[in-house]
């Protein structure tokens, strides 16, 4: 019974430890998926910033260009 009792509380403490691992594991690449999540979202920002900058910058560029044919006088 002594030798029962004793392989039973070795396969408990293996079993123990998987989940010690495991929930290490999971918590590793928890963090990794946060970290992925960042990245992206700070590059989906950068992304939107130097997009909106050159949308900004070209309609400057056209609404100069039409502000100096229009007060330019027409010829005829």
């Amino acid at each position: 019974m002594l030798d029962c009792e004793q392989e039973i509380l070795t396969q408990l403490r293996t079993i123990f430890d998987l989940i010690i691992n495991f929930q290490g594991i999971q918590n590793s690449m928890h963090r990794e998926a946060k970290d992925e999540l960042e990245a992206r979202q700070n590059y989906d920002n950068s992304k939107m910033t130097s997009e909106e900058r050159v949308s900004v910058s070209s309609l400057t560029a056209l609404s100069n260009f039409c502000l100096l044919h229009m007060a330019s006088p027409v010829s005829s």
